[in-house]
């Protein structure tokens, strides 16, 4: 069986592991920015958190969660983030 790092990023203090955004071709700023500073924030499934953010020409929409992951409290578990 495969990794499973490809499924999801951590951002925490230190940056971020970036496989699916360097795949995405998706900026790390826009997705630091739009869990930081959301223009729309909802629930989306299993506590997880979907924010949206205007980021130039574009919307980014990121699906993450906050809850403590591998035993670090400022981490935080990106599911998924693409361009609207």
């Amino acid at each position: 069986m495969g990794s499973l790092r490809g499924f999801f990023d951590v951002i925490d203090n230190n940056g971020i592991i970036s496989d699916m955004t360097q795949w995405r071709n998706i900026s790390l700023d826009h997705v630091r920015q739009a869990i930081r500073e959301p223009d729309k924030e909802e629930e989306a499934y299993n506590n997880a958190i979907r924010v949206k953010k205007d980021v130039g020409d574009k919307i980014i929409e990121v699906i993450y969660c906050k809850e403590a992951f591998r035993d670090k409290k400022n981490e935080v578990l990106v599911v998924t983030a693409y361009y609207l």
